[in-house]
């Protein structure tokens, strides 16, 4: 679990660090200094909002997303119905750990390694933006509200993960329910960018509640009521998994 934590938590952070590099280098950052007034706010935010939507359409909607639910679907998958298929439940069980705190370390291992590599891609990029000089092409509240939907997003996942390998006793069927739900979600987000009649299927994707590229920090409602959603729902899914993990016939 940990190695397939670090490669991928350790490859957006080069990404990272990749991106940030390159755009400081090409000059990127760099605008006309003969600009002044009108003219220089309307260059600042056009530059602006051009190094928003490539930080989302590099991180938050694909490399940054796509690594971490690799993870994901592997690790939840198979967290507590791979070591039911092993047989090595049985060995953890004799040792007189009881099926309560087998659970709940199992679940904030989990968490924890999702939560550690999201704050450690934001700090990251918040040392990078300052390393180089560029805050004013950077809305930093802005960032970190992307990254805690990134997280919760991640989380949802994980809780829908985690209790289907608490429900199945086979890692290959949990593996394929959180698989197919990864890919049905992506696929249907991106068709209802696609044309306007299509639009209503944003609303069958689970990717739909983490709106990265509408939010607004001046407006709650552009994603508070998503982000309570993601986290009501995680804390459901995972309190539902502790009750059937506890509750269930055991392979042994």
């Amino acid at each position: 679990m940990s190695t397939l934590w670090l490669f991928l938590t350790i490859i957006p952070i080069l990404m990272l660090i990749t991106f940030f590099i390159t755009l400081k280098f090409n000059g990127s950052f760099n605008y006309d200094q003969n600009l002044s007034g009108l003219e220089l706010i309307k260059e600042k935010l056009s530059m602006k909002i051009k190094f928003d939507r490539i930080l989302n359409m590099m991180f938050f909607g694909n490399l940054g997303y796509l690594l971490p639910i690799v993870f994901i679907v592997v690790t939840s998958g198979s967290v507590i119905s791979g070591e039911l298929e092993k047989r090595t439940m049985s060995n953890i069980i004799n040792t007189n750990l009881t099926r309560r705190s087998i659970l709940i370390t199992k679940l904030a291992c989990l968490v924890s390694l999702i939560l550690i590599a999201v704050f450690a891609e934001w700090i990251i990029t918040i040392i990078l933006i300052y390393g180089i000089n560029a805050q004013e092409f950077f809305d930093i509240l802005k960032l970190g509200i992307k990254f805690l939907g990134l997280f919760l997003m991640l989380l949802l996942f994980s809780s829908i993960g985690f209790i289907s390998s608490c429900y199945f006793n086979r890692s290959v069927h949990t593996l394929s329910i959180i698989g197919v739900i990864v890919i049905i979600s992506l696929v249907l987000s991106i068709v209802a960018t696609t044309d306007k009649t299509l639009e209503w299927m944003k609303y069958l994707s689970i990717n739909t509640l983490f709106d990265y590229s509408n939010i607004d920090p001046n407006k709650l409602s552009s994603f508070l009521g998503q982000y309570m959603i993601m986290l009501f729902l995680s804390i459901g899914l995972y309190v539902s998994s502790y009750f059937i993990f506890t509750k269930k016939d055991l392979s042994l």
